[in-house]
């Protein structure tokens, strides 16, 4: 007896092929969600999109909702999974009034996390203050709102004091794609290279910085000091 013949037979059947067709698209609808959050959480630092979520918190607080809705935006960019995010554009549009978007982006963060309580009570009193008719108040002009790519650099400048360089790399990178010529974005990501003692690429970002903005003077120091530094660790 041979050790083939012992290897036990569990099926001479042939399979169909669309049973396994169907196995397969069984499998991608139930992984591909979660590989898609994991490649956002690998691409889209969490501290990023807590300082997004705080930016945006504090706003709103201040009663400064344009503001509000800049930063839950750039939190939205860069998660777009996350509830929080959309809690908080609901919270500002309902501070400006705006309900029926209130109630959009409310029921989206209950889509994404359902057991969110806090998304809950505010989606059943924002459609109170709906259906009471509750008009928009009328309020003097506010303040000019923070730009998008304003709201990134505030953000990735944060990252940066809180010494999450990586982060703020990312934020930064995220403010270029809506003003590729922003000096600021530039001399945010060669300050954070610089930090992590990446002189070439710190060179190479302040170029950029100067060359926008001749006369930015700290992405000047930040160049300087990026090539001193490079000299010295020859």
């Amino acid at each position: 007896m041979t050790i083939e013949n012992e290897i036990p037979i569990l099926s001479a059947r042939p399979s169909s092929p669309w049973r396994w067709a169907a196995l397969a698209l069984v499998a991608v609808v139930l992984v591909y969600p979660v590989v898609r959050r994991l490649i956002w959480q690998a691409g889209a630092p969490a501290p990023a999109l807590r300082a997004a979520i705080d930016s945006s918190s504090r706003a709103f607080n201040a009663g400064r909702y344009e503001e509000a809705l800049a930063y839950g935006n750039v939190a939205l960019r860069t998660d777009p999974a996350s509830a929080d995010a959309y809690n908080n554009i609901a919270a500002a549009w309902a501070g400006l009034r705006n309900w029926d978007s209130a109630i959009q982006n409310i029921q989206q963060a209950i889509r994404i996390k359902p057991s969110f309580q806090l998304a809950r009570n505010n989606l059943a009193w924002y459609q109170r203050q709906k259906a009471a008719g509750v008009p928009r108040p009328k309020l003097p002009p506010p303040p000019s709102p923070v730009p998008p790519a304003a709201s990134y650099l505030n953000v990735s400048r944060q990252l940066f004091q809180a010494g999450k360089y990586r982060e703020c790399i990312h934020v930064a990178k995220e403010a270029l794609k809506l003003d590729p010529n922003s000096a600021v974005a530039y001399n945010n990501i060669a300050a954070a290279r610089s930090a992590m003692g990446m002189w070439d690429d710190a060179i190479a970002a302040a170029y950029q910085a100067v060359r926008i903005d001749p006369a930015f003077a700290l992405a000047r120091n930040n160049l300087a000091w990026a090539v001193e530094q490079k000299r010295r660790t020859r």
